[in-house]
């Protein structure tokens, strides 16, 4: 009788399971704040001092996304701008109810 193989369970896969939480989380590795429902796609943005141009991307983004069947969200990963690129991701949230848009650092 051949033994059953153990499922590979990858370290690094992070899904916010309401009631059930990560095992990374739990061991602390993982700060809630970059936490996220699941979803069927995210799509990431890298930003740095991007406010200029930040805006027309995101929000075709948002509007593409929002036409599409399955469910979505838009992640900009911001690396220490100092200009306003996190202000005006934050005001972008609101343009649709079905893609969520959120905003990280990764300067720390």
């Amino acid at each position: 009788m051949a033994a059953t193989p153990t499922p590979r369970v990858d370290p690094y896969t992070v899904l916010a399971r309401p009631g059930k939480p990560d095992l990374l989380l739990q061991l602390g590795k993982v700060p809630e704040s970059l936490l996220r429902a699941p979803c069927h796609l995210e799509v990431m943005i890298p930003a740095l001092d991007e406010a200029r141009r930040l805006p027309h991307t995101l929000l075709c983004t948002i509007r593409y996304l929002a036409a599409q069947p399955y469910s979505s969200s838009v992640v900009v990963v911001d690396n220490g701008s100092v200009d306003r690129t996190v202000d005006l991701v934050t005001r972008l949230r609101s343009h649709s109810s079905r893609v969520e848009v959120s905003v990280i650092g990764c300067a720390d």
